[in-house]
Protein backbone atom coordinates (compact mmCIF):
# COMPACT_ATOMS: atom_id res chain seq x y z
CA UNK A 1 0.00 0.00 0.00
CA UNK A 2 1.33 3.39 -0.95
CA UNK A 3 0.44 5.87 1.81
CA UNK A 4 1.09 9.57 1.55
CA UNK A 5 1.37 11.96 4.42
CA UNK A 6 -1.56 14.34 4.84
CA UNK A 7 -0.93 17.78 3.40
CA UNK A 8 -1.37 20.76 5.70
CA UNK A 9 -1.86 24.17 4.15
CA UNK A 10 0.00 27.10 5.64
CA UNK A 11 -1.74 30.36 6.60
CA UNK A 12 -1.00 32.06 3.26
CA UNK A 13 -2.48 29.13 1.32
CA UNK A 14 -5.62 29.24 3.47
CA UNK A 15 -5.99 32.98 2.88
CA UNK A 16 -5.49 32.57 -0.86
CA UNK A 17 -7.98 29.70 -1.04
CA UNK A 18 -10.61 31.69 0.85
CA UNK A 19 -10.26 34.87 -1.26
CA UNK A 20 -13.34 35.65 -3.30
CA UNK A 21 -13.73 38.34 -5.94
CA UNK A 22 -10.79 40.28 -4.48
CA UNK A 23 -12.12 40.14 -0.91
CA UNK A 24 -11.08 38.12 2.12
CA UNK A 25 -13.88 35.57 1.55
CA UNK A 26 -17.32 35.09 0.02
CA UNK A 27 -19.17 36.45 3.06
CA UNK A 28 -17.20 39.73 3.04
CA UNK A 29 -17.75 40.12 -0.71
CA UNK A 30 -21.46 39.35 -0.38
CA UNK A 31 -21.96 41.79 2.52
CA UNK A 32 -20.24 44.64 0.66
CA UNK A 33 -22.06 43.86 -2.57
CA UNK A 34 -25.50 43.83 -0.96
CA UNK A 35 -24.93 46.94 1.17
CA UNK A 36 -23.30 48.95 -1.62
CA UNK A 37 -26.06 48.02 -4.08
CA UNK A 38 -28.73 49.43 -1.76
CA UNK A 39 -28.41 53.21 -1.48
CA UNK A 40 -30.48 53.35 1.72
CA UNK A 41 -28.44 50.68 3.49
CA UNK A 42 -25.19 52.23 2.30
CA UNK A 43 -26.25 55.62 3.62
CA UNK A 44 -27.39 54.12 6.94
CA UNK A 45 -24.07 52.35 7.42
CA UNK A 46 -21.99 55.40 6.49
CA UNK A 47 -24.10 57.55 8.81
CA UNK A 48 -23.76 55.05 11.66
CA UNK A 49 -19.97 54.97 11.34
CA UNK A 50 -19.70 58.75 10.83
CA UNK A 51 -21.73 59.52 13.96
CA UNK A 52 -19.40 57.44 16.11
CA UNK A 53 -16.26 59.08 14.64
CA UNK A 54 -14.00 56.07 15.19
CA UNK A 55 -10.42 57.03 15.98
CA UNK A 56 -8.88 54.04 14.21
CA UNK A 57 -9.81 51.32 11.73
CA UNK A 58 -10.45 48.61 14.32
CA UNK A 59 -12.94 50.90 16.08
CA UNK A 60 -14.66 51.48 12.73
CA UNK A 61 -14.72 47.70 12.20
CA UNK A 62 -16.45 47.31 15.57
CA UNK A 63 -19.02 49.96 14.52
CA UNK A 64 -19.71 48.19 11.22
CA UNK A 65 -20.06 44.81 12.93
CA UNK A 66 -22.41 46.25 15.56
CA UNK A 67 -24.56 47.86 12.85
CA UNK A 68 -24.68 44.68 10.75
CA UNK A 69 -25.50 42.41 13.68
CA UNK A 70 -28.30 44.75 14.81
CA UNK A 71 -29.76 44.77 11.32
CA UNK A 72 -29.20 41.19 10.15
CA UNK A 73 -29.42 39.10 13.32
CA UNK A 74 -33.03 38.05 13.75
CA UNK A 75 -33.08 38.28 17.56
CA UNK A 76 -31.09 41.53 17.72
CA UNK A 77 -33.36 43.24 15.17
CA UNK A 78 -36.51 42.29 17.06
CA UNK A 79 -34.97 43.26 20.40
CA UNK A 80 -33.75 46.67 19.18
CA UNK A 81 -36.77 47.65 17.12
CA UNK A 82 -39.61 45.71 18.73
CA UNK A 83 -40.65 44.66 15.21
CA UNK A 84 -40.37 41.50 13.17
CA UNK A 85 -37.38 41.53 10.85
CA UNK A 86 -38.44 42.37 7.25
CA UNK A 87 -38.24 39.57 4.70
CA UNK A 88 -35.68 41.42 2.56
CA UNK A 89 -33.26 41.62 5.52
CA UNK A 90 -33.80 37.93 6.25
CA UNK A 91 -32.97 37.11 2.61
CA UNK A 92 -29.92 39.37 2.79
CA UNK A 93 -28.66 37.59 5.91
CA UNK A 94 -29.19 34.23 4.20
CA UNK A 95 -27.31 35.36 1.08
CA UNK A 96 -24.37 36.58 3.14
CA UNK A 97 -24.13 33.47 5.27
CA UNK A 98 -22.14 33.62 8.48
CA UNK A 99 -21.55 37.11 9.89
CA UNK A 100 -18.73 35.56 11.92
CA UNK A 101 -16.68 34.98 8.76
CA UNK A 102 -16.90 38.58 7.50
CA UNK A 103 -13.59 40.47 7.54
CA UNK A 104 -14.96 43.49 9.40
CA UNK A 105 -11.69 45.43 9.11
CA UNK A 106 -11.84 45.14 5.32
CA UNK A 107 -15.48 46.27 5.33
CA UNK A 108 -14.58 49.21 7.61
CA UNK A 109 -11.79 50.30 5.25
CA UNK A 110 -14.27 50.25 2.37
CA UNK A 111 -16.85 52.24 4.34
CA UNK A 112 -14.26 54.79 5.47
CA UNK A 113 -13.09 55.16 1.86
CA UNK A 114 -16.70 55.75 0.77
CA UNK A 115 -17.20 58.35 3.51
CA UNK A 116 -13.98 60.13 2.50
CA UNK A 117 -14.93 59.99 -1.19
CA UNK A 118 -18.36 61.49 -0.43
CA UNK A 119 -16.77 64.29 1.59
CA UNK A 120 -14.30 65.02 -1.21
CA UNK A 121 -17.12 65.04 -3.77
CA UNK A 122 -19.09 67.46 -1.59
CA UNK A 123 -16.08 69.74 -1.30
CA UNK A 124 -15.50 69.53 -5.06
CA UNK A 125 -18.89 71.14 -5.57
CA UNK A 126 -17.69 74.19 -3.67
CA UNK A 127 -15.14 76.82 -4.58
CA UNK A 128 -13.39 78.82 -1.92
CA UNK A 129 -12.58 82.51 -2.17
CA UNK A 130 -10.68 84.46 0.46
CA UNK A 131 -11.75 88.03 1.06
CA UNK A 132 -9.45 90.98 1.65
CA UNK A 133 -9.58 90.36 5.40
CA UNK A 134 -7.71 87.05 5.11
CA UNK A 135 -8.81 83.61 6.34
CA UNK A 136 -11.59 85.06 8.51
CA UNK A 137 -13.50 86.08 5.39
CA UNK A 138 -13.48 82.77 3.48
CA UNK A 139 -16.59 82.33 1.38
CA UNK A 140 -17.76 79.07 -0.17
CA UNK A 141 -19.58 79.21 -3.51
CA UNK A 142 -21.48 76.37 -5.14
CA UNK A 143 -20.08 75.45 -8.53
Amino acid sequence: MNATAPYCMNRAEHAERDQYQGHANRETWSFLLLVNNDEDLQGMLQGYVSQREPAYVNAAADCVKEWAEGLLSFDAYEFETGEVQPADLIRMAQEIGSLDRIAWRDVALSVLDDIDAAAIADRALLRCTTGLDGPESITWHEM
